[in-house]
């Protein structure tokens, strides 16, 4: 388990808005590990973790969308069935709430990265780190 930080920005839900922002941040040569651009009316809110974070707030802010910072976590789990399940059913016996979580993985058998936002809790973040998978 390892702390990150994910820009969060508040974006006008229409066409070219999420283009807009990834072209910024090839530009600048700036990689997004993950991103979260759920479905919204008028306004979305989007977070994104990228590889090199300094960069991306620059960028992103000169945009001029209102931009904020977020700590959560990113947890390697084994890509197998149940190993999300069991990650969210501790913390969930532990009464930590998962505020919010996206995941990735790149197929069957290797890691997945599960990005997550919980209640404050040395607990909690004790249970992210016995359920990281090591390399």
């Amino acid at each position: 388990m390892r702390k990150i930080k994910l820009i969060c920005i508040q974006v006008p839900s229409r066409p070219g808005v999420l283009g807009s922002l990834t072209r910024t941040l090839f530009k600048k040569g700036v990689n997004i590990e993950a991103i979260f651009a759920p479905e919204a009316n008028d306004f979305g809110l989007i977070r994104l973790f990228p590889d090199d974070f300094a960069g991306a707030e620059a960028a992103l802010s000169a945009l001029g969308y209102p931009l904020g910072v977020e700590e959560a976590y990113l947890v390697r789990l084994k890509d197998k069935p149940g190993s999300l399940l069991e990650l969210v059913e501790r913390l969930a016996l532990s009464g930590i709430n998962i505020n919010y979580m996206f995941c990735t993985t790149s197929g069957r058998g290797r890691m997945e990265n599960a990005i997550l936002s919980i209640s404050g809790s040395p607990q909690g973040e004790r249970i992210l780190d016995e359920m990281t998978e090591k390399d």
